[in-house]
């Protein structure tokens, strides 16, 4: 009878897990938004629209170069005057073969592609310690699954590891996004 009892509580607990603890779907169609896990903590997209506040655009050098890719999110994740943003930064990109590209993550000082991670108060410029960059020894990747120009829905995978100015490292993993651009 024990084992039946914990078997149903068991279930309970799994049926009335929150939506907010899964990282995002990827769909190929613009629809499952952006996520990530920081220092294993799933953080996801808050504070307006119907993904939060992200962005997914191209910033254009000609029709077929793409000079910066920028794919971005904020989170409210530590109350009304707290945020967190995750953003990676592609440059010249061939939108061509944009799909199944690997983009290495380095530096931002020396025009490569890179990636931030900012946490501090929503009403103040970052203090000391609380903006980390990717930088030439924590490095990460941005993989582009999909990509349809004509329908401009991109989906793919991240990861970066990122230091602050007092050496501090953060661990952002299992990142996935599904958005139009």
């Amino acid at each position: 009878m024990k084992k039946v009892v914990i078997l149903i509580l068991a279930m309970l607990f799994n049926s009335c897990s929150n939506d907010d603890d899964n990282l995002t779907g990827i769909n190929n169609d613009g629809s499952g938004g952006i996520s990530c896990l920081v220092n294993g903590k799933v953080l996801k997209p808050s504070g307006g629209g119907l993904y939060g506040n992200t962005t997914a655009k191209f910033d254009y050098l000609s029709d077929e170069q793409i000079h910066i890719l920028i794919i971005s999110f904020f989170s409210r994740d530590g109350g009304q005057n707290r945020f967190t943003s995750v953003t990676l930064y592609g440059s010249d990109i061939d939108i061509n073969n944009l799909e199944g590209q690997t983009i290495e993550l380095r530096a931002e000082d020396n025009n490569e592609s890179f990636a931030t991670y900012l946490s501090g108060e929503a009403t103040s410029a970052p203090k000391p310690g609380e903006e980390y960059l990717t930088n030439s020894t924590q490095v990460g990747e941005l993989k582009i699954l999909f990509f349809d120009r004509d329908k401009r829905v991109i989906a793919g995978e991240f990861w970066f590891n990122a230091e602050n100015e007092f050496g501090q490292i953060v661990k952002i993993t299992e990142g996935r996004f599904d958005l139009r651009i």
